[in-house]
């Protein structure tokens, strides 16, 4: 999920209206065609309720999008591979946060949480047992166990000490308990967005991903 970072562009975003991508977009084959400029219009339209100066520069196969709000701006533009998407905070460029999503609904939930400063880490759930809220970095920075088949992931509430279980679906994840020892099952009691994430199972551990930052949460 995370690409590659292009070479650095001249100027500032929020100073230069004829911005174009970086350079090595120029050699990468990008997806041309009245559906890109519909699938453009749609991220903009999407962008509109933080970024109301969300806009489409350049022309044809080299059209990108910009959007800019609260201190923070990205450009999104599509190649060969998939969407890939780089920001700014302020005039300075964040090169660990580029990324190249498979998807444009996925790039542009990306876009949304970065120019909202609402990322998904930052995403409140609940520990069950003492009631209080924890974002989900924090929760992922106390994981202690997994169960890679299941995709479920045990974590340690920061008040209580007691576990907090989570369990991974495609694009989402579900806050529960386990019930019914020996041979447990989950119950869900909650459910969070989690698109723009990503995570793999392997038989020693779940992996998790956002951006350049990742989380191994060994198997139990």
């Amino acid at each position: 999920m995370i690409g590659q970072r292009s070479k650095p562009m001249s100027g500032k975003p929020d100073t230069n209206p004829e911005m174009k991508p970086a350079s090595n977009y120029e050699t990468t084959k990008m997806a041309t065609g009245q559906d890109e400029q519909l699938e453009l219009k749609a991220v903009v339209e999407f962008l509109m309720s933080v970024a109301p100066n969300a806009e489409i520069r350049g022309n044809g196969a080299s059209s990108f999008l910009f959007a800019q709000a609260n201190n923070r701006a990205l450009e999104l533009s599509s190649t060969a591979d998939g969407v890939w998407v780089e920001y700014w905070q302020g005039d300075i460029e964040m090169p660990d946060h580029d990324c190249l999503f498979p998807t444009h609904y996925a790039a542009m939930l990306d876009a949304k949480e970065w120019l909202t400063h609402n990322t998904v880490l930052d995403r409140l759930l609940p520990c069950f047992n003492c009631e209080n809220a924890f974002t989900l970095r924090d929760l992922l920075n106390s994981a202690k166990a997994s169960w890679p088949k299941q995709k479920w992931i045990a974590l340690v509430c920061p008040s209580c000490s007691q576990n907090i279980y989570l369990q991974l679906h495609c694009t989402t994840l579900s806050v529960g308990e386990l019930s019914g020892f020996p041979g447990p099952t989950f119950v869900p009691k909650c459910v969070v967005d989690i698109s723009t994430m990503s995570f793999s199972t392997e038989n020693d551990g779940v992996h998790l991903y956002y951006q350049s930052l990742s989380w191994f949460v060994p198997a139990n």
